[in-house]
């Protein structure tokens, strides 16, 4: 994620496979808004926000839903 403006940016994020994991790191902030990331299903909270440069989520698909299994992004 590359993020400039100064007003949130909102993401999504499907379901994946069984065991599936992605990596999702914010690469340069440079204006106010943060980038929110709406996975379809997240265990322990409905969004990941990175709001830093080089906030990053480390997620795992398993049982029906994304689990932040290591990052710095703030899940809530």
């Amino acid at each position: 994620i590359s993020l400039s403006q100064s007003v949130d940016q909102d993401l999504t994020l499907a379901d994946g496979e069984e065991f599936q994991n992605k990596c999702i790191l914010m690469v340069a902030k440079s204006g106010a808004g943060n980038a929110v990331l709406t996975p379809a299903n997240l265990a322990g909270g409905t969004t990941i926000t990175f709001d830093t440069d080089k906030d990053y989520s480390i997620l795992k698909f398993m049982d029906g839903e994304w689990y932040q299994v290591a990052g710095s992004a703030t899940v809530a």
